[in-house]
């Protein structure tokens, strides 16, 4: 026994005298999940690795994990001040735009492509129906968007939508290939409702109408198809009437959808 271990020592003094030594530091390194690179004048590359929730590259104007708040990767849950048109709110960091009235039609028309920038948007009476090509950003839209065509493409980015407490219609919805960034959507019957290829990120879905007819208000809700993504949202379906924050289905199959960076119960990724 006393031979073996003195092959064993001798053997690690060899090997480690053969190695030959390398610093590493570990911020070079990737970082994920809870954890975050910050600056740190007492450490020997001036940065270090910091874990645990909370923000730590952003300053966020609400509580930890709720709308508005830190969450968990060094930034902060979609709120009022970080979605929706750019009002210049403290933490925002994008640039503040002034809204002039948009006088175009409230129909975008099949074979059409329309782009709505930095407009406050009245389709108060009709709702923003959409056959064609349409992309909103940094407005402000009352009224819902709704496609009305399976062909129908759709992008909001920036904005905020008001569904004017409507019972039958989502704020933002009823079709495919829609496109969600940053949004303000509020006041329909679901707040958003896609049937596929739907992309919602970054995005605040709040208050949802609550009809009279018994429960079935969502903060998002799929109607079947496939090919979803809802990515780092704050969801919120806060009326007695909820089915769900984020509900998958009311009609059919939906398949192939992906929920990203989901936090604790009150907040939705």
């Amino acid at each position: 026994m006393l031979c073996f271990a003195a092959i064993g020592l001798i053997t690690v003094f060899v090997t480690h005298a053969a190695t030959s030594n390398t610093a590493t530091e570990t911020e070079s390194g990737t970082v994920s999940g809870p954890a975050s690179i910050v600056a740190d004048s007492t450490a020997s590359g001036t940065h270090a690795v910091k874990f645990g929730n909370g923000a730590t590259t952003a300053s966020c104007p609400a509580a930890a994990n709720t709308p508005g708040g830190a969450d968990f990767w060094g930034g902060c849950w979609p709120g009022a001040f970080n979605t929706g048109y750019p009002h210049g709110l403290p933490g925002d960091t994008r640039t503040p735009v002034t809204l002039t009235s948009y006088t175009g039609s409230c129909t975008v028309a099949a074979g059409t492509t329309v782009t709505i920038d930095s407009k406050n948007v009245d389709c108060s009476s009709e709702g923003l129906f959409v056959y064609g090509t349409l992309t909103v950003k940094n407005s402000k839209v009352t009224g819902e968007i709704y496609e009305n065509s399976d062909s129908a493409v759709l992008t909001v980015q920036d904005s905020e939508v008001d569904g004017l407490q409507q019972i039958t219609f989502p704020t933002i919805g009823g079709g495919r290939n829609i496109t969600l960034l940053r949004i303000n959507a509020y006041a329909g019957e679901h707040v958003v409702m896609c049937y596929g290829n739907c992309n919602v990120q970054d995005s605040w879905l709040h208050d949802p109408h609550e009809a009279g007819s018994g429960p079935h208000q969502n903060g998002f809700l799929s109607n079947d198809g496939n090919g979803y993504v809802i990515r780092h949202n704050s969801v919120l379906c806060n009326t007695s009437g909820c089915t769900g924050d984020i509900s998958f289905t009311d009609d059919g199959a939906t398949y192939n959808a992906t929920i990203d960076k989901k936090p604790a119960a009150g907040v939705y990724g």
